[in-house]
């Protein structure tokens, strides 16, 4: 689906136009091959690019055509459980600004509809807000993930099989999004030095402070990765230390129990054996049995092997 917005400083609010104008937003979500086509004829960018923006597995980049400055990224995206990120292109072209998502993005309405003050003869600073409401939307994600590491983490000892998993799924994810959000760091600093785009002050001093929250999102992200890693690391030397003392613990055991069974075995013996004929033989055997097995067991409790 295309849709075509403008809104000047005189207007009151954005609205949708329908043909091809100058200082426009052109919002392309899911494009099929013919609106492709159409876009690229229509505003005279460059079809391969734009087919770029609807591979699933396209990796920030920023190129610098004739026609434009195309810059890809990667957002992220909630759908129940699950959390993936999605390629999306921002391409700052001479009549406005142009976003191609693979997957309606919930930010990209919100601007449109809640934002009073989007212009979008200002294509520079529309870029920059699309760029922030997605960093937006990294904090948020992160937030939840940082919650639930928390809530797992607080009870090591107890930690399973299915919590040991998500914070497997968790890392894939924190790694997802850090190849995202650093490439993507590196194109804002880039804009924000005005080596590529010519800037105002006030549009260079956004791009900054975009740059630094791609830069604190990159850190949160870290963080929390180094948290994950520690805590599967302590979870599964919690759980090696208690398999050891459960292993330590039935080891001595064995050895108790073996005493007891060796004596038995050989006055068990169809031969002659000491105290075969004495009336309290079975007692002095007992006995021994008795302060032999206690011995060691008053042993390995010292050691604290029980």
């Amino acid at each position: 689906m295309i849709s075509i917005y403008k809104r000047k400083v005189s207007d009151e609010s954005i609205k949708r136009i329908y043909r091809p104008e100058e200082g426009v937003w052109v919002v392309a979500i899911e494009p099929t091959e013919v609106e492709v086509e159409k876009l690229a004829e229509d505003w005279e960018v460059d079809d391969g690019h734009l087919r770029d923006a609807i591979d699933p597995y396209e990796v920030p980049r920023m190129e610098i055509e004739e026609s434009g400055t195309y810059i890809f990224t990667r957002v992220p995206i909630q759908e129940g459980k699950t959390i993936y990120t999605v390629p999306i292109l921002l391409l700052l072209f001479k009549k406005g600004l142009m976003t191609i998502s693979v997957e309606p993005l919930s930010f990209i309405d919100k601007l449109i509809k809640k934002d009073h003050d989007l212009y979008t003869e200002d294509h520079i600073t529309l870029f920059l807000k699309v760029l922030g409401e997605s960093i937006s939307a990294y904090n948020a994600l992160l937030t939840t993930i940082r919650k639930k590491v928390r809530l797992i983490s607080s009870d090591l000892e107890n930690i399973s099989n299915t919590e040991i998993t998500q914070f497997i799924y968790f890392e894939n994810i924190l790694n997802d999004f850090l190849s995202a959000l650093l490439p993507t760091q590196a194109i804002i600093a880039t804009i924000a030095s005005g080596k590529i785009i010519t800037l105002s002050e006030e549009e260079k001093e956004e791009a900054e402070d975009l740059s630094l929250s791609y830069g604190q999102v990159v850190e949160a992200t870290k963080s929390t990765l180094k948290t994950i890693v520690n805590t599967r690391e302590a979870a599964s030397t919690i759980m090696t230390n208690n398999l050891n003392k459960v292993i330590k613990r039935l080891t001595s055991l064995t050895i108790v129990l073996t005493i007891p069974t060796m004596i038995a075995s050989f006055f068990g013996m169809n031969v002659q054996v000491p105290l075969a004929d004495h009336p309290l033989g079975f007692f002095f055997i007992a006995a021994i049995t008795i302060l032999l097995a206690g011995g060691l067991l008053y042993i390995f409790n010292k050691k604290d092997w029980f």
